[in-house]
């Protein structure tokens, strides 16, 4: 019986790699959102393919197989591919009775107790770590959408502000925005802390949901994702400071400094690099997200 629901389930495998495109869409910040669960997408597409300066990549549309050479290749081999894992579970599965091999995925994750934390550095409590981290995550979601790069500098390191500076240019030139609404916090934890000298690295697992979908600017149309759905995504994400005396003063001139990680005395224009006192954003990983 499992071996005739598995040549079922092949059948239906092929049917879908020959028949059905395949569309891969990013959005969020970074482009880290996946929306290929579904949804209308319109008619707009990013016809520039993958962006190699950033962590996001677009197919520049759906792919049909007929197309090219190319693509035929790839499908056969995706055939091939899919063919010889639905073979190789089917022998595994033989043979074996009176018990129960389905599996379920999880996206559950080992977070640190305060206890271990305190042992690390007792400063950092989970409780305000998470609302710290969330609130981040919160303000570089809507500076995005924004296009607010002053906002974005505050809240991401040097090297993530860089490369969602490229991205978010390219979303102008396409005259395309990715709008994010009704972000709620769902859970969290920390995985991990690290200190090296004077910097600190801070691994929060954030879970949270939310509208994504982007629009051109023109029509205010809908072109990707859905407004009408929301998603829950769970996210790692990493934080990072500067531990130490904070600078208050500017060196130069001996002028009070504001709080802005980056920013010129306003009074002798000289540049100040006072660190990050207070946690930034340097890494924002999609682990699992579905429709609800």
């Amino acid at each position: 019986m499992k071996f005739k629901v598995s040549k079922l389930l092949l059948i239906v495998l092929l049917g879908i790699i020959l028949f059905v495109p395949i569309a891969y869409f990013r959005a969020d910040s970074g482009w880290d959102a996946d929306y290929g669960g579904g949804g209308s997408y319109g008619g707009g597409s990013y016809d520039g393919g993958s962006y190699s300066g950033g962590n996001w990549g677009y197919s520049g549309g759906s792919i049909s197989f007929g197309d090219s050479s190319t693509a035929s290749i790839s499908a056969i081999v995706t055939i091939i591919i899919v063919a010889i894992i639905i073979v190789a579970v089917v022998k595994n599965s033989k043979g074996k009775t009176g018990t129960n091999n389905r599996t379920t995925s999880s996206t559950s994750a080992t977070y640190m107790s305060q206890e271990d934390i305190n042992a690390i550095d007792p400063t950092i409590n989970i409780e305000r770590t998470l609302d710290e981290c969330f609130e981040i995550y919160r303000k570089v979601q809507y500076a995005w959408s924004q296009f607010n790069y002053e906002e974005l500098s505050e809240l991401l390191s040097d090297e993530l502000y860089n490369n969602y500076k490229m991205q978010l240019e390219t979303l102008k030139m396409k005259k395309q925005k990715n709008l994010m609404e009704d972000i709620t916090f769902v859970t969290g934890g920390i995985k991990s802390v690290a200190n090296n000298g004077d910097n600190q690295e801070v691994v929060v697992g954030l879970t949270v949901r939310m509208k994504d979908y982007v629009i051109n600017e023109t029509t205010n149309k809908v072109v990707r994702g859905s407004d009408q759905y929301t998603l829950e995504i769970t996210y790692d994400i990493t934080l990072i400071r500067t531990k130490g005396k904070a600078l208050n003063n500017c060196p130069n001139c001996g002028a009070p400094l504001s709080d802005n990680a980056r920013e010129k005395c306003e009074y002798c224009d000289a540049v100040i690099v006072k660190g990050n006192q207070k946690f930034v954003m340097s890494k924002k990983q999609n682990i699992h997200q579905r429709r609800v």
